[in-house]
């Protein structure tokens, strides 16, 4: 496919024009959409960022370079919903329409607004596709996995995603490679070397939002670096980096460290938000710790 057939093949599934999907991306103009849809000029990588952004079952590396499925990670009933129709190249109203439904606003809720399936939803669709009851209900898709094996490219980085509701479970089994492995994926553009361990988190909460670029918001996901435990003993790079902490009790932590005593490995970690104090954490309660090396800020109307 060229970036003009796999924009035109994502409208055609989103059901959207391209001022919708202008729109819907976060784009105040329609001019970059429209430009690829008449062969003017190919999919940025800026621009593929933010359609992932926003649909992130998306493969970046099938978006930008046509490498591997379209479908990428299915953190969610309705993410799987929207993969099975991406598989089946259904719109909404097609697969209402095979699972026999006369009207199709449910399903069109699902696709639009992330809302969750009703049982019946579910069950009609298992019985309409039985091949993906395991992935409707697991999110596991191994031909699918398979297909989409991670493109090696120096700019792409598909890390394991720990969602807000996933972050109890990491904390028990952060060394669980297994577990780790069965996390969605979710594709970051890096720049320059990104040799390392990278995890993604997703964030919960104000703490981080002071309304300024340097924010966390609430939902929005960081990718983190793993600091290696060896380099524990030195200090930190508390003025390079804001940190990512799994404590062993607080549970996932963003936070900006502004202290860090060598001797007694005491960590005071400050909120950018100012309605929250700072407070201290010791290493011995620290499983890991992770430089936040990039953002993903989550676009809502």
């Amino acid at each position: 496919m060229t970036d003009k057939e796999r924009i035109e093949y994502i409208l055609g599934i989103l059901h959207l024009n391209a001022k919708q999907f202008s729109e819907a991306i976060g784009m105040k103009r329609v001019d970059t959409v429209y430009n690829i849809l008449h062969g003017k000029h190919g999919i940025s990588k800026s621009l593929a960022q933010m359609i992932v952004c926003k649909y992130r079952m998306i493969s970046l590396d099938w978006l930008l370079l046509g490498i591997g499925n379209p479908i990428l990670s299915y953190n969610s009933p309705s993410d799987r919903i929207k993969g099975i129709m991406f598989k089946n190249k259904l719109e909404p109203i097609g697969l209402a329409s095979r699972i026999g439904l006369s009207f199709s606003a449910e399903i069109l809720d699902i696709f639009h607004k992330d809302k969750e399936p009703s049982k019946e939803i579910v069950e009609a669709i298992i019985e309409r596709f039985p091949d993906e009851k395991e992935f409707l209900l697991t999110g596991i898709d191994k031909q699918v996995k398979k297909e989409a094996e991670p493109f090696s490219s120096p700019w792409i980085i598909n890390a394991p995603l720990v969602s807000y509701y996933a972050q109890a479970g990491y904390v028990k089994g952060w060394g669980d490679n297994e577990y780790v492995e069965q996390l969605p994926k979710v594709p970051f553009m890096v720049e320059g070397n990104h040799r390392g361990s990278y995890l993604c988190f997703e964030v919960k909460g104000d703490s981080m939002d002071d309304g300024t670029k340097q924010s966390y918001p609430d939902g929005c996901l960081v990718l983190g670096r793993e600091v290696r435990k060896e380099h524990w003993s030195s200090k930190l790079h508390i003025n390079d980096w804001d940190f990512i902490i799994v404590h062993r009790e607080e549970g996932i932590l963003i936070k900006r460290i502004i202290t860090h005593d060598v001797n007694t490995g005491n960590l005071t970690l400050h909120s950018l938000n100012s309605m929250y104090d700072d407070f201290k954490v010791n290493m011995i309660d620290i499983s890991q710790i992770f430089n936040v090396v990039k953002v993903i800020t989550s676009v809502k109307r």
